[in-house]
């Protein structure tokens, strides 16, 4: 793929592949990479060699990266992440999928760095046997960094879209998550299977969420849905509710089965309720 010349080409598609050298593509702004096992054997990766790759020439100037993690696993081989963010980045997605290895996880976020991200999406399944706080492991990896745990801040992120697929009920780790991205003004979730995150402990104790106009929650059918209901009562008497402009629910059983009328009461024409 080094000798390759494409100057004009704008959206990379790389699987279980990582090109060695230089690209010679100055005109990418999208590339997409999954990494996972091919059909016949499992693939160990060396993420040193990826980080090289990030590190390229044509990776400077890309504005959406797309990254997926199937089953991915690393070398044991340590090496030094070098410090050269992504600063044309504007949109990250990340699949993580079948016993991707959290350590794999981490060093990529070590790696890319992207303090001018606006828009990040997160894709998590986990519908296996195996360590069930795998999950978790992920979200921390992807939130917190290899030096001593301490939590990356996205300070320019204004969009955050989760969805998660589980086995069980799992309470996910969403105060550093949401404390990470201290300027979100926008929030979508859809965790059915995990507790729905207690949104008003979030932003009286933790100071999140405080710029949020935009609530998308999807397939809610956790327990605990008055988690949902206490944020709306609370938000009312914050100045935090006149900047909510629009909250969605959809397919959020639990919250249509029990709360539905106390929930339009609160919201009124802010809500749009999608079945």
């Amino acid at each position: 793929l080094s000798k390759w010349f494409m100057p004009r080409l704008e959206e990379l598609d790389l699987r279980n592949v990582i090109p060695s050298g230089d690209l010679k593509c100055s005109a990418l702004k999208s590339c997409t990479i999954s990494l996972g096992n091919f059909s016949d054997r499992k693939a160990i990766w060396d993420f040193s060699r990826l980080q090289d790759f990030f590190h390229s020439t044509p990776l400077a100037s890309i504005e959406r990266l797309t990254v997926g993690l199937n089953g991915t696993q690393i070398s044991d081989g340590s090496f030094a992440i070098r410090n050269r963010p992504l600063f044309g980045l504007k949109y990250l997605e990340i699949y993580v999928d079948h016993g991707t290895d959290p350590k794999g996880l981490r060093q990529f976020m070590d790696i890319i760095g992207a303090p001018n991200l606006e828009s990040m999406k997160i894709h998590l399944s986990h519908l296996q046997d195996g360590d069930i706080h795998l999950p978790i492991k992920w979200l921390n990896a992807i939130f917190k960094s290899s030096e001593e745990e301490v939590i990356r801040t996205f300070t320019n992120v204004l969009r955050f879209e989760i969805f998660v697929e589980l086995d069980g009920i799992f309470e996910l780790p969403f105060i550093s998550m949401l404390q990470s991205l201290p300027r979100l003004n926008s929030l979508t979730v859809s965790i059915p299977g995990a507790v729905a995150p207690d949104l008003s402990v979030l932003r009286s104790s933790y100071g999140c969420i405080r710029e949020l106009e935009h609530l998308d929650f999807r397939n809610c059918l956790s327990p605990r849905p008055f988690n949902m209901v206490k944020y709306f009562r609370s938000l009312k008497k914050y100045e935090g509710f006149a900047n909510l402009r629009e909250v969605e629910l959809r397919g959020c059983c639990g919250l249509k089965e029990s709360y539905k009328e106390e929930v339009i009461e609160i919201l009124g024409d802010k809500l749009m309720w999608k079945y």
